[in-house]
């Protein structure tokens, strides 16, 4: 499977949402929480340290914007927070 900056994201967020819904364990968090691995870990197959930037209005990866996240609710959500970038060391 390739990597793909979106699906990553969509996964991602998908987790962070699991992640407050659900108690530590639930099959539902469980199951978000290994497509997001899984999809960054596809990422880094093409890409060893995928570097995504945060801005307000659209998320961007390495550094073009992932076009089909233009309307990413959680790009915003993250960058109120405090969060500009995610940084993938994970191997």
């Amino acid at each position: 499977m390739s990597g793909d900056p979106a699906r990553f994201l969509n996964a991602f967020a998908q987790a962070l949402a699991a992640m407050a819904l659900y108690r530590d364990g639930h099959p539902a968090r469980e199951r978000a929480l290994d497509v997001a691995y899984q999809q960054i870990q596809d990422l880094q197959a093409e890409t060893a340290r995928p570097l995504f930037h945060l801005p307000r209005r659209r998320s961007g990866f390495r550094p073009a914007a992932v076009r089909e996240l233009k309307a990413w609710d959680w790009g915003r959500r993250l960058a109120q927070a405090g969060i500009q970038r995610l940084d993938s060391r994970i191997r």
